[in-house]
């Protein structure tokens, strides 16, 4: 009887251990508020992020949201990946959010907001993402995704494009949006929901659009603009969680097998 109540005892820790849990922050610098040394234009790279063989580095602004100082343009001509160093290992689940205000690319082919994950192990993109213009004309965005079987889909229509990136907060032309995806490598599947800086975020709707998904864990995410007839866009408050059990947790479960040890050896006794 002893026995059989230390046993459920430690369920019932485990139980706990397993349901609580602590969100860990990836990204150092997200609010893009510190960077190196700048030009004359303002150009260069915030601190802990990188630039991979770009040709024209990111542009200082004015920060898009409230209480944010600055904010990063990322310009035509950054021919490979605007990255911020990921810390807390490999996640299979994630939560990524940011604040993006994009210009109208043009065209529904040409893009301006354009950013991707990347697996450990996987040779192009899992998770691909870009804006084009609208379908309903000139000043209006499609956020689409990459499928591997499908091409590019729509995931948010006809978002308002911006006409000035350099105005910041509540700035006329600006009109910047939350965006949240939820993620799950493992499940094949994310969810979004986005919405104007400042209304109300859309309800989460669910996706499956990968361009590759190995199963395997996050290893980087970038921001590009490397395609001929971009627009530049700007991204600020970047952030991405991944949840890991909190050592309070960790205690319990080992109090558990604790007790269920010390029954053990009763009962041998």
């Amino acid at each position: 009887m002893k026995a059989t109540t230390a046993i459920l005892t430690t369920l019932l820790l485990f139980v706990a251990g397993l349901s609580a849990h602590a969100q860990i922050q990836m990204i150092t610098n997200g609010g893009l508020e510190n960077w190196g040394t700048l030009d004359a234009q303002n150009r260069g790279t915030p601190t802990n992020w990188s630039t991979l063989s770009s040709t024209i580095a990111p542009t200082r602004v004015a920060g898009l949201v409230s209480g944010s100082t600055y904010a990063a343009v990322v310009p035509y001509g950054t021919s490979d990946t605007l990255a911020p160093g990921l810390t807390a290992g490999n996640p299979k689940q994630f939560q990524f959010d940011f604040v993006f205000a994009a210009t109208d690319p043009g065209s529904a082919t040409t893009r301006s907001l354009n950013f991707n994950f990347n697996q450990t192990g996987g040779g192009t993109p899992s998770l691909n993402f870009r804006a084009v213009q609208g379908t309903n004309g000139a000043g209006y965005l499609n956020l689409q995704a990459y499928s591997a079987s499908l091409g590019w889909k729509d995931i948010a229509v006809n978002l308002l494009a911006s006409s000035d990136l350099t105005v910041g907060a509540g700035g006329v032309g600006l009109n910047a949006y939350n965006l949240s995806l939820a993620v799950d490598f493992a499940a094949g599947s994310y969810t979004l929901s986005y919405g104007l800086v400042g209304s109300s975020m859309s309800t989460p709707t669910a996706f499956s659009y990968f361009q590759l998904n190995n199963g395997n864990g996050l290893a980087s995410l970038g921001f590009l603009n490397n395609v001929s007839g971009s627009t530049s866009y700007a991204i600020d408050n970047v952030s991405l969680l991944t949840v890991v059990p909190e050592p309070q947790s960790l205690a319990l479960l080992a109090f558990g097998l604790a007790t269920l040890l010390r029954g053990s050896r009763r009962k041998l006794c």
